[in-house]
This record gives C-alpha cells, structure tokens and sequence, in this order.
C-alpha cells in the first residue's frame, strides 16, 4: 500500500539508537517505517536521551538514513560526535 505514497518529510518516532543504526520495539511497524524512509524526501527521528545507546527488538536502518534527530538536552555529547559523523543534524529542544 505505501508503495504508491510519496512524503516530503517524514517525522518518526523511535525505539532506540546505537551505532549500528536505528531500532524499534514493535515488531508490527518495523517494515511500514521502512517502505516510509524509502519514499520520503526528508527524515526525521524524534528521540529522548534514554533512547541512545539502548538497541531495541528490530533493527530499523542506518543513522545516515536520517537527515535530522531531535532530541532534549539530556543527551550525552558522545551520542551527537556519533550522529553528525553519519552526517546527521542534530537538534535539541
């Protein structure tokens, strides 16, 4: 269904962060969120702090699928130098 479906941008939440990429704890939305990265034109994660370092059940993607994370001011610095090397804009609210 979402084949025919394009996006602008899409803002997604998610189950956690590592250095290996992008996971999520429902195994049920896992292929959805990957056909919705795969048409949209710009991505975004939305992201607390207890999210990074923390690998969920289903790995998602890559970091460099992200154009932007947003996350609060919780968040480690290591876990920025990680996402702006995979060319990832970082912002914190």
């Amino acid at each position: 269904m979402l084949s025919g479906v394009m996006a602008d941008v899409l803002i997604m939440g998610i189950g956690g962060i590592t250095a290996d990429g992008f996971s999520n704890t429902n195994t049920l939305v896992v292929s959805p969120q990957r056909k919705m990265i795969e048409v949209s034109h710009k991505v975004v994660i939305v992201a607390d702090h207890t999210k990074f370092g923390r690998r969920a059940v289903m790995p998602l993607a890559p970091l460099d699928v992200a154009d932007v994370v947003v996350s609060d001011t919780g968040l480690s610095a290591e876990y920025g130098d990680m996402l702006r090397a995979h060319e990832v804009e970082l912002l914190l609210a």
